[in-house]
C-alpha cells in the first residue's frame, strides 16, 4: 500500500529538517512518497530541503513541488491532493514532527479492511494550554450516523494533520481545503465528518504537535477569527444544503454551532461599538435562508424569530439580535 504524505512549507526554517527527518525514521515497510510544497516561502527552507534529499539514503521518495506565487496552506495542501499518487494521503505540518511508527500504526487497520480514514492521537509540544483530545476507544466505526456524532460531539479533533485518508474517498468528495481561510481545518474536517462512511481510530501517539509562539492561532486577532467563522459557518451552510445534508441529525446544529462562536465567544469581551462593527462586517458573510428551513422542519417558531435577523438591512439585524437576546435571553 502507498502512502502520500503532504508537507506544505512556509517560513519554517528552523523546523523543516527535524519535520522531514521525522518522516525519513518511519519503520513502515510499503512504499512512502513525500509531497513537499514550497508555497514561495521567502527564508532559506528550501535550501534545507533540498540539501536533505540530496543527501538521502533510504526508501522514502521525497518530492519538491514550487508555487509560482505565495497561495497559503490550503491551496499547498490541496497542491498535495492533486499530486499524490498514493492509495492514503496524509498531512503533516512543516514545524510538527510524526513519530517512527505513525504511518506503519495508521496503517496497520488497512491490511484487513479500507477505511475512509485512520486517526490517531498527538502530543502537544512548548503549551500548558489544553487541546481537543481523541476521545474514541480504539477500533473501527462504520456508519456516516456516528462519526458524525463524536464529532459533533468533540470526540475526535477538528485538526486535518494525523488523519490517514483513502485519497480516492478524499476526491471523489471533493474534499479540498477553503484557500484564504483562518480556521480552514474546522471547514475541512466537518465536511469529512459529513461524509466519511468508516474510520479507525488508533489510541497511540503519532504526531507531535509544536505550539510555537509565531503560530497563526498565536497572532490572528479577534476580527480575523470572527471573520473566518462568519466564513466557514456559510460555507458549512451552503455546502450541506447543495449536497441535501442539512435533514441529517446534528448537522444544522454544528453549523449553528460555528455561527454562535462568532457572536458569543469573540464577540462578548467587545465594546458596544466594536461588537457592532464587527457585526456589520460579518453579517455579510452569514446569510442562512430560515424560512426554508422551517419548511423543512428544522427551526421552531421561537428560532424562526431569532433568524428573522436574515432578512433586515445590517444595522437593523443587529439592533434586533440585540433587543432579541436582552428581552428573550435567545441566543444568537
Amino acid at each position: 500500500m502507498k502512502i502520500s504524505i503532504v508537507i506544505p512549507v512556509y517560513n519554517v526554517e528552523p523546523y523543516i529538517e527535524d519535520c522531514l527527518k521525522s518522516v525519513a525514521a518511519q519503520t513502515y515497510k510499503g512504499y512512502i512518497e513525500c509531497i513537499i510544497v514550497n508555497d514561495c516561502t521567502p527564508d532559506n527552507s528550501c535550501t534545507i530541503i533540498k540539501k536533505f534529499i540530496k543527501e538521502y539514503n533510504g526508501g522514502i521518495e521525497f518530492k519538491l513541488l514550487h508555487h509560482t506565487k505565495n497561495r497559503g496552506l490550503s491551496a499547498a495542501r490541496n497542491t498535495g491532493i492533486d499530486a499524490a499518487t498514493g492509495d492514503y494521503i496524509y498531512f503533516l505540518d512543516s514545524d510538527d514532527e510524526i513519530t517512527p511508527e505513525c504511518i506503519e500504526l495508521l496503517a496497520e487497520p488497512l491490511k484487513k479492511k479500507k477505511y475512509d480514514f485512520v486517526i490517531g492521537n498527538y502530543q502537544t509540544i512548548g503549551s500548558d494550554n489544553e487541546y481537543p483530545p481523541l476521545l474514541i476507544e480504539q477500533g473501527e466505526i462504520n456508519t456516516n450516523e456516528e462519526i458524525r456524532k463524536l464529532y459533533f460531539h468533540r470526540k475526535w479533533y477538528m485538526m486535518a494533520w494525523n488523519k490517514l485518508c483513502n485519497l480516492d474517498y478524499i476526491r471523489k468528495e471533493k474534499l479540498y481545503f477553503k484557500e484564504g481561510l483562518l480556521n480552514e481545518d474546522n471547514l475541512w474536517s466537518f465536511q469529512l465528518a459529513c461524509t466519511a462512511q468508516s474510520m479507525f481510530t488508533t489510541k497511540e501517539e503519532t504526531y507531535r504537535y509544536n505550539v510555537r509562539e509565531t503560530s497563526i492561532m498565536g497572532r490572528i486577532n479577534s476580527e480575523k477569527t470572527a471573520l473566518a467563522f462568519a466564513t466557514i459557518t456559510q460555507e458549512a451552510y451552503t455546502w450541506s444544503k447543495n449536497r441535501n445534508l442539512l435533514l441529517k441529525e446534528g448537522i444544522l446544529l454544528q453549523i449553528l454551532y460555528y455561527r454562535s462562536f462568532v457572536f458569543r465567544n469573540i464577540f462578548e469581551p467587545l465594546s458596544s461599538k466594536e461588537k457592532k462593527n464587527l457585526y456589520l462586517k460579518c453579517y455579510r458573510n452569514i446569510r442562512i435562508d430560515a424560512l426554508w428551513l422551517c419548511k423543512k422542519g428544522l427551526l421552531t417558531k421561537n428560532a424562526m424569530l431569532r433568524e428573522f435577523y436574515n432578512y433586515l438591512p445590517s444595522i437593523i439585524g443587529y439592533w434586533y439580535l440585540c433587543i432579541y437576546r436582552k428581552f428573550f435571553k435567545g441566543r444568537i
